[in-house]
């Protein structure tokens, strides 16, 4: 874990996979505490964009549904931050955003 006791997750990749696996890992985990009797407030959820917006194959409306969703439930969403640095349990972003993930998933284009 990284050096602090928050749990930190991060999904590199805006497009639907991305969106859906942060969202999907949020509800997954929430739902596991919850029967564990805890809540998740301990876990920082990171999803990462080279470009300027989520979504970006979809339309304005669906792009502003899930920007809210992912804005209700804390997701932090760092645009226009592509990743250029990777080490054990950190990552850097072009514009000098570093975080210390627990865990990185990309999901982005092949």
């Amino acid at each position: 874990m990284a050096t602090t006791d928050r749990l930190s997750i991060a999904v590199v990749g805006a497009g639907a996979g991305g969106v859906e696996i942060a969202l999907a890992i949020q509800y997954r985990l929430r739902q596991l505490r919850m029967a564990a009797g805890r809540d998740d407030s301990d876990i920082a959820y990171h999803l990462f964009s080279s470009g300027t917006e989520i979504l970006p194959t979809h339309n304005v409306r669906v792009r502003k549904t899930f920007a809210d969703v992912l804005k209700k439930r804390g997701v932090h969403v760092h645009l226009g931050e592509a990743v250029v640095q990777v080490a054990p349990g950190r990552l850097r972003t072009a514009g000098g955003t570093e975080i210390e993930p627990d865990e990185i998933l990309w999901v982005t284009a092949a």
